[in-house]
């Protein structure tokens, strides 16, 4: 929930001064994990009122034991020390890190005032479940599109899960970027437009 305060605030003011994760204010090791330790959460009433209740109120007391059994799960799996690094520790500091390269790797560009973020088509392999975050250009416009690749080549597993679980139980609820807002210069140079995944009401 922490996440998605914040993420709300960062695309609001996204690499202004008052971002408090972007590079451009802090530096590279800022954006890549002290913001997540040194600033105090964006306010939940203003950036989303909608995880101020109903279930999500059970996630406050939630997240600690889930936090707990993802670093030990495979010691309560009976998988021995190699289980608690593989399946626990080394895990999570693995998607952690590849996590946190999207926030700060990606916003390493030069524009020279406000979004800096730009496509890094390299880093997609390395984040797996997470392939299609390294187009983080096509993250930020238009607003409310599921769709991180706009062209054939973009791998996006992000879409598909989102499809796959919003055509479950949310059928419809999922808007997208069309291709064709991608033109001129911005087309040439693969900074592709896209926007952060929002179910719509």
């Amino acid at each position: 929930m922490v996440f998605r305060l914040n993420h709300h605030l960062h695309h609001a003011v996204t690499d202004l001064p008052e971002d408090i994760s972007s590079p451009k204010q802090g530096g590279f090791w800022w954006a890549h994990l002290r913001w997540l330790y040194q600033t105090e959460p964006a306010d939940k009433k203003h950036w989303a009122p909608e995880l101020t209740g109903g279930i999500y109120r059970i996630w406050g007391w939630a997240e600690t034991p889930v936090n707990v059994l993802s670093v030990f799960i495979g010691l309560i799996l009976g998988l021995g020390w190699m289980g608690f690094f593989w399946m626990g520790a080394l895990r999570l500091v693995y998607s952690l890190h590849l996590q946190c390269l999207v926030n700060s790797l990606t916003h390493l560009g030069e524009g020279k005032e406000g979004d800096s973020s730009i496509n890094v088509w390299w880093l997609g392999p390395f984040q797996l479940t997470a392939w299609g975050e390294n187009w983080h250009k096509n993250h930020y416009t238009p607003a409310g599109s599921a769709r991180l690749g706009l062209r054939w080549y973009q791998t996006d597993r992000h879409r598909l899960v989102l499809h796959l679980d919003a055509g479950s139980y949310w059928p419809g609820a999922l808007r997208q970027a069309s291709p064709r807002l991608v033109t001129g210069r911005a087309a040439c140079a693969c900074k592709i437009l896209f926007s952060p995944p929002r179910l719509v009401r």
